[in-house]
């Protein structure tokens, strides 16, 4: 909602929240605790997380497209296919809840609700946390 709200304020800006999906960042390969605790994560947790993520460039390579691509909203590079939509369901600038495809939601039946009752709230809040450091 924080989000939403600077967008508004902001016509200009494009905002993207993006949930990158399961990325295999290479953190099971550092080491671990003891040869036992070693033994599990590379026999267990090692192919699960390969058979349920993407690799870290994969995920780049999406970050990269979704901040430059004109796809959503603003003037990045050209874009020839079908513009994603926003969270107000327009194929305009605005606040684009991008999925680990690089597909968008406008989140039709929690955001409206959301707008209604707790954006003012969430403004608030967020401003009390942030207010010692701007």
């Amino acid at each position: 909602m924080t989000l939403e709200k600077l967008a508004n304020d902001n016509p200009k800006v494009t905002f993207i929240h993006s949930w990158p999906g399961w990325v295999d960042t290479g953190n099971l390969r550092m080491g671990s605790r003891g040869p036992v605790m070693a033994g599990f994560i590379r026999l267990v947790l090692g192919p699960l997380v390969g058979l349920f993520s993407i690799r870290d460039e994969v995920s780049g390579q999406r970050y990269l497209f979704q901040s430059t691509s004109a796809a959503f909203g603003g003037r990045g590079v050209p874009w020839k296919g079908k513009p994603r939509i926003n969270s107000l369901g327009k194929p305009a600038n605005g606040l684009f809840l991008v999925n680990y495809k690089c597909d968008c939601t406008p989140n039709a039946k929690v955001m409206p609700v959301l707008r209604e009752k707790a954006t003012s709230k969430i403004w608030d809040h967020t401003q009390e946390v942030l207010r010692p450091y701007l």
